[in-house]
Order: C-alpha cells, then structure tokens, then sequence
C-alpha cells in the first residue's frame, strides 16, 4: 500500500512498508503488515521485523483483535536483542531493537517502535 525511507549517516537505510494480507468484506475484517527493512550501504538486507495485525471495523468503530511479529537476521553482525508486540483499540503496535556487533562490540544499535492501524472504514495506515 504505501512504503517510506528513513536514511542513516553511515549509507544504511530503513524502508517501512505497509501491506494489506488479506480482506474479508463481507465480515468487515482485515489483516495487514507492517514491515521495517534495514539495507545496508552496498544495498543488501540485513535484517526485516515485521507485525501483523487483524481487524474488524464496522464503518463506525474498529479493533484490533490480533497482533504478531517476526523478524529475519540475513547478515552475522546484526543480532536481535527485544522485541515485542501488543494491541490496543485500533491498533497494533511492536518494538524492536537490533544491535551490529563487531567482535563482540556493539557498534551500532537500532531501535523502532511500529504501529499499524485500522480505521473504521477499513483502511489500514
């Protein structure tokens, strides 16, 4: 549906993008992800965290009614060290926080909070 970039110092970047999985219309509900993807500066993945949530709107209201979260490393320096997820009213919410790691050092540390919502027409943001 929608993606941005948020561009570091050191040439990495971090892409978020909004996608919608899967709609049920006539049940009025609706699951979408929200996925942060971090690119280092010779434009390889280092790693993906990504929520999913599910909603049911009713043209008046809407509520989250599950929320989940998984994560990808595909490089050795970066390590996961938390992340969560929860849902409140509307919306889903997740933390991450990866570390990159050079001989045991942390040299660099990422930490995001991402949020996915539903509005009570069914439009995920």
């Amino acid at each position: 549906i929608s993606t941005s970039i948020e561009y570091f110092d050191d040439g990495s970047y971090l892409v978020t993008t909004l996608t919608e999985e899967t709609t049920n219309s006539r049940a009025n509900t609706k699951t979408g992800n929200k996925t942060y993807t971090h690119i280092d500066s010779n434009g390889n993945t280092s790693w993906t965290y990504k929520i999913t949530g599910t909603f049911s709107y009713t043209g008046s209201s809407s509520t989250c009614t599950a929320v989940s979260d998984s994560y990808t490393i595909s490089t050795d320096n970066w390590h996961m060290s938390s992340h969560s997820c929860s849902k409140s009213g509307n919306t889903a919410n997740g933390t991450v926080t990866m570390k990159y790691k050079v001989l045991g050092i942390t040299a660099n540390t990422i930490t995001r909070n991402i949020s996915l919502s539903c509005s009570a027409t069914g439009t995920l943001s």
